[in-house]
């Protein structure tokens, strides 16, 4: 296949830019974490690969109930949404030509529970400074990815980019516990709390009834 050569979108109008940001405004606390200025939106048109897609928008968010309001503000704006933490991808996830989420600048904390034996990280941690926390504790992540010193958590959990020597039983998916995460329509669930099957067959009835046929389904 002959790739083609990657040219970013022409800038919507002055007056599109003044609506969509209003529109995502009201989804986040602080407005100031909300621009379409040009500089920015050229400044995080490209992540570790070789695509370029500008953005209509960036918006910094601070909580999983601001992301959650991002997607749904997306939908009615009628524009993709992705999600930017470490920008480490070489594939193009962490960029688009619609709404660009920072999930890095205010994601940077971590609790480390038991002794070490756990820890309760934010996306935008990345997995050497998660290491770092542990260190003292004499223990690390199970994943081990090479790029450990950018990538951050919430890409090696997307992407299950646990390295070459953690194999099948340290990988990104066997050591975690419990999730928090924000569907598409809005809807946040955390794993953890007891209520998590009940709280997701209440706000999304189809999804869980999809889910649950498509993990009883056997493979002849």
């Amino acid at each position: 296949m002959t790739p083609s050569t990657p040219t970013a979108p022409a800038p919507p109008a002055p007056e599109g830019d003044a609506r969509l940001a209003r529109l995502l405004a009201a989804c986040v606390s602080d407005p100031s974490r909300v621009t379409t200025d040009v500089p920015r939106r050229a400044a995080v048109a490209h992540d570790a690969s070789p695509y370029l897609c500008t953005p209509r928008a960036v918006v910094r968010a601070a909580s999983a109930a601001e992301v959650g309001a991002l997607t749904a503000g997306a939908e009615a704006a009628g524009l993709p949404l992705a999600l930017r933490s470490g920008g480490t991808s070489l594939a193009g996830q962490a960029s688009g030509d619609g709404i660009l989420v920072d999930v890095r600048s205010h994601w940077r904390g971590a609790e480390v529970l038991d002794e070490g034996r756990r820890i309760r990280p934010q996306p935008g941690l990345t997995v050497r400074q998660a290491n770092a926390r542990l260190a003292r504790y004499g223990r690390r992540l199970g994943p081990d990815p090479a790029g450990e010193s950018a990538c951050t958590i919430g890409g090696l959990v997307a992407n299950n980019s646990s390295g070459m020597n953690c194999g099948t039983r340290d990988n990104a998916y066997r050591t975690m516990e419990s999730l928090r995460f924000v569907l598409p329509s809005g809807t946040v669930i955390d794993t953890a709390a007891p209520d998590a099957d009940e709280a997701l067959r209440a706000r999304e009835p189809e999804l869980l009834d999809e889910a649950t046929a498509r993990s009883t389904e056997v493979t002849p």
